[in-house]
């Protein structure tokens, strides 16, 4: 009986045991509720120039305190602004509903271009990973820009404007690449030098002339999608109260963030231009273009390119009036680079002229005008990924 009674309990215990594993089984296959992945955007906003006199840049945070007020920043995402003002030391700041939080200062001298280093961004990065960290970021660069036009020495005057008329573009501004801070400017290459080894969802050129396929395939390897104008920009850029919210999409929309821009100016007398760039499209269309330019062929004698901007003898013009009227390439070629820009070109817009320039034939990215092997020494051209790997490919254009 004794034996029967343990046997009894012992299988009833065997059971129980087994109906728990069972029940705790299931349980740890359920799966756990998923946390919404969180981004940190930074705004690399660099107004020690005259858009900061103007007080630009505090007409654009104000735009952000807006949208974060708005609810334009989901819980545990940031909004971050690294400020570099007008005569006044730089900040690290938080935009919040509840207020701008200082997370970080940044000493030194105001005039010696400490924004505009390789160092200095490199800190700022780390330090927006440390203060404000998240799964995913996102980039915004603000101030001025040239595009990938560049020089070591000159430094020069702030312009008046952020945008101004071609002449006096042509007369005022000095090579910067990106940004002035205190006449201090950043090469495209070291902008690449300081973000390796980051991926961001994307980076957003709210300055003049960054829509240039040279410097957005030097940009390739660090955003999936690149927004820039190809022209100049309106002073106020972006309306940063409609587009800071798409930033903080779980997949942001960049094409609705460009499209925004360009219904913000589309009525102003300047004009606009915009576009959107797939750099994970950039490797086909710079082979499509390299097989092109390997047949050594140069613009007709009394070819008129579609210009962008006069100053620097067209550094900027059409990337697709450039390349589909050079003469003697091939259908076949031709179709294929046609394709590849498509793919590469996810979003174009343009009023019918901006700044004085007809963009009746608006393609969307800009290039540099080449027409003889000279061009490429031309205000660090042949420093430029684009160079060395489609445009140098050219026998025509290449010295060497």
């Amino acid at each position: 009986m004794n034996m029967n009674i343990r046997t009894f309990f012992g299988l009833m215990a065997s059971m129980l045991l087994a109906v728990m594993t069972l029940s705790g089984c299931k349980h740890s296959d359920e799966p756990a509720p998923q946390r919404p992945a969180t981004r940190t955007v930074l705004v690399y906003m660099v107004a020690n120039n005259n858009l900061g006199y103007n007080d630009l840049d505090d007409l654009d945070i104000r735009e952000m305190e807006a949208a974060v007020k708005a609810g334009g920043v989901p819980e545990g995402s940031h909004l971050v602004v690294y400020h570099a003002p007008y005569r006044k030391q730089p900040e690290l700041i938080e935009v919040t509903p509840l207020g701008n939080v200082t997370l970080k200062s940044y000493e030194g001298s105001i005039t010696s271009g400490a924004s505009l280093t390789v160092d200095r961004m490199r800190e700022v990065l780390a330090d927006t990973e440390t203060l404000a960290g998240a799964d995913t970021y996102g980039l915004v660069f603000w101030s001025h820009g040239t595009g990938w036009v560049e020089s070591s020495t000159s430094r020069g005057q702030a312009s008046s404007a952020r945008s101004l008329t071609s002449a006096d573009a042509a007369s005022m501004i000095q090579p910067m690449s990106f940004g002035d801070d205190n006449g201090y400017e950043m090469k495209i290459t070291s902008i690449a030098s300081a973000l390796a080894g980051r991926r961001f969802d994307f980076i957003y050129f709210d300055c003049c002339l960054m829509g240039g396929v040279e410097v957005c395939y030097e940009m390739r390897g660090f955003t999936p999608v690149i927004v820039a104008s190809p022209l100049e920009l309106q002073t106020e850029g972006m309306p940063y109260d409609k587009n800071v919210p798409i930033f903080f999409e779980e997949k942001p929309d960049l094409v609705k963030a460009a499209t925004n821009t360009y219904n913000h100016y589309v009525d102003v007398t300047y004009g606009i231009s915009m576009v959107v760039v797939d750099t994970e499209a950039l490797d086909g269309l710079a082979a499509a273009t390299r097989d092109i330019m390997a047949t050594g062929v140069l613009p007709a004698d009394g070819y008129v390119p579609v210009k962008f901007w006069n100053s620097y003898r067209y550094a900027f013009v059409d990337m697709t009036h450039y390349i589909t009227s050079l003469p003697g390439v091939s259908q076949s070629l031709l179709d294929a680079w046609r394709a590849a820009y498509d793919k590469a070109v996810i979003y174009k817009a343009a009023t019918p002229t901006c700044y004085g320039y007809d963009l009746t034939h608006f393609g969307g990215l800009a290039c540099a005008y080449l027409s003889s092997p000279s061009d490429s020494g031309k205000w660090g051209y042949s420093n430029h990924a684009w160079w060395r790997d489609v445009m140098s490919r050219n026998p025509s254009l290449n010295a060497d």
